[in-house]
This record gives C-alpha cells, structure tokens and sequence, in this order.
C-alpha cells in the first residue's frame, strides 16, 4: 500500500467517528506509516469491522489487532477453498483406475476397489437380499395367509418363551 492510498484509508475511517478531534501532521503521518505496512483488503475489513464495534475512533493498537484477525480469517477462508479444490479433484482421481493415486496398491482392500472400479469384480449380494418373497395367495396387505393351526402353534411357541423369560430361566 502507498502512503497516499493509507492516507486515504484513515480519512474513509476517520469519516465514521465525527466526534473525534481532528489529527494534526505528526499523528497523521505516524497512522499513514503503520497503515502503509498493512494488506490493503485486511485493512479494509478491519475498519469495516471496527466501525462495527467502537463506539471511539480506534488506536493503532486495536487496528493493527483487526488487521491480524481479518488476515487469519482470510487466510482460513483461502486455506479453506483451496483444500476444497483438492478434495474435489481427488474424487475424481479416486473413481479414476488409471489415477496416479492407485499406482501403488495399499492393501487388500485397495486392490478390490480397483477390480470393482475396472469392472473385474461384482459386488456380492448379501444373502437376505437373495431370498425371495413367499409365493402363493396373498392378502392385501401383501403378507400369505397362514392356517388357524400354524397361528395357535406360534402363538404357543411364543407363550412358552415369555414365561420362561419371566421366570427367570433364559439370561439376557
């Protein structure tokens, strides 16, 4: 920042605390000097946030305090965006069998994700997703009817489990 563009920043800052007294030569150069070494944007979020909080025109210190936690926002928000970018183009690396991520195999585990990846391996059906649907009439609500002896057998079934469950018999 050149010393007229901090001069200019002071004075846009100076604009929002119109009760303060007005600076003579030697505070106004001392400013321009400590502006003058500071990131033009954090600056000017600084003083964006400062004209937010204080009620007094600030002090060097308390500039020099915003500037730095507006630069690590800055630099946390970069740093933000830029691991965005990398996550985003290794998902696309990961899915690529050819990537250079998947030059060297790491694991069993990595050695079948490329052979499912290159289309050399299936994934293996869980076996309850194999069984199928009982067959024959059913009822509306999709389930097959069962006979009044099956339900009177179950239903006895179920008896004899609860009361050995309450009688203390069968542990949890």
């Amino acid at each position: 920042m050149t010393i007229e563009e901090a001069q200019h920043e002071i004075a846009r800052l100076k604009v929002a605390y119109p009760n303060s007294k007005p600076f003579d030569q030697l505070t106004s150069e001392v400013y321009a000097e400590a502006v003058m070494r500071m990131n033009l944007e954090d600056f000017r979020a600084a003083a964006t946030d400062l004209r937010m909080s204080s009620k007094f025109f600030p002090s060097l210190q308390e500039i020099n305090e915003a500037v730095d936690y507006c630069k690590g926002r800055r630099l946390a928000f970069d740093e933000s965006r830029a691991r965005e970018k990398r996550l985003t183009a290794g998902q696309d690396a990961i899915m690529d069998p050819k990537s250079d991520i998947h030059k060297n195999v790491v694991g069993p585990h990595h050695d079948r994700f490329l052979r499912l990846l290159r289309g050399q391996d299936k994934f293996l059906e869980a076996p309850w997703m194999k069984k199928r649907k009982a067959e024959g009439p059913k009822t509306e609500n999709g389930y097959v009817p069962i006979s009044d002896a099956e339900r009177r057998r179950r239903t006895e079934i179920l008896r004899e489990q609860a009361s050995t469950l309450l009688a203390g018999e069968v542990k949890l």
